[in-house]
């Protein structure tokens, strides 16, 4: 495998990855505002 295809994996999933994290701290803000909310 080229260094150039390894690169793009490496950003491939680190994208991922960050997206996951996002995703999860959308989710977890608005479980945690929902709790101020009651």
């Amino acid at each position: 495998m080229s260094t150039l295809g390894l690169e793009a994996m490496e950003e491939i999933t680190s994208g991922i990855m960050l997206n996951a994290f996002t995703a999860a701290g959308r989710a977890g803000m608005d479980v945690y505002d929902n709790r101020l909310d009651q």
